[in-house]
């Protein structure tokens, strides 16, 4: 499986080029919304280079996530931890599509340290999108969320699964350009191409710290 360190600061300015022709002109009516800030799998799998789901643009996540964490902290915005764990024996499709299931007991689904510092509520998922977990819907409710900003990896499987499912569900979708990871710069730029076409606003992290 191809993996490529490609996040850095020299390469944001170059993903925004490239998608910016993807991303409309609408108005950005996500920042009068109440939003909730939501990071998807912060777990060991794929922030820990010795884990097999190992995600190299991770060591480019660690640096702005907790900013846009603190940020969101300050302002009263709920943040969602939502870590990737199957249960056993019900690993089904996830499990006969992938030789090394994450299971939500292991090692692997547990929060990588880092995010266990910060601020937020965690949620457990047991297949791609978010909204596979139903106390993380209730939660949504509960805060009267009208919009969420999607964070973390992989942002070609549960992010834009969450994504997808969220605009279904008439919420307001933030992607921010430099706030994901996958595994390749290509897979990177056709999911973000997708989701500014169909879904969702694609800001920087900048300048979604600006807008809350």
């Amino acid at each position: 499986m191809i993996r490529e360190g490609y996040l850095s600061e020299e390469v944001i300015p170059q993903l925004v080029d490239v998608l910016s022709p993807y991303a409309g002109k609408r108005d950005p009516y996500w920042v009068s919304q109440k939003l909730a800030l939501v990071v998807m799998n912060p777990i060991n799998f794929f922030y820990d280079k010795a884990m097999q789901g190992y995600v190299p643009s991770t060591t480019y996540l660690v640096d702005v996530l907790p900013m846009l964490i603190q940020k969101a902290n300050e302002a009263g915005m709920p943040v969602f931890y939502v870590r990737h764990g199957v249960e056993r024996g019900r690993e089904g499709s996830i499990g006969r599509w992938w030789r090394y299931p994450v299971y939500e007991d292991s090692k692997d689904s547990m929060l990588y340290p880092l995010f266990a510092e910060l601020p937020g509520v965690e949620f457990i998922k047991h297949r791609y999108s978010a909204f596979s977990s139903e106390a993380f819907s209730s939660a949504l409710k509960m805060y009267d969320v009208g919009g969420l900003i999607l964070t973390g990896v992989l942002l070609d499987l549960s992010v834009l699964s969450t994504a997808l499912d969220a605009f279904d569900r008439d919420y307001s979708v933030v992607v921010p350009i430099d706030g994901v990871a996958t595994l390749t710069y290509d897979l990177h730029v056709s999911t973000m191409k997708i989701i500014a076409h169909g879904v969702g606003f694609i800001p920087t992290v900048e300048e979604v710290i600006s807008a809350i």
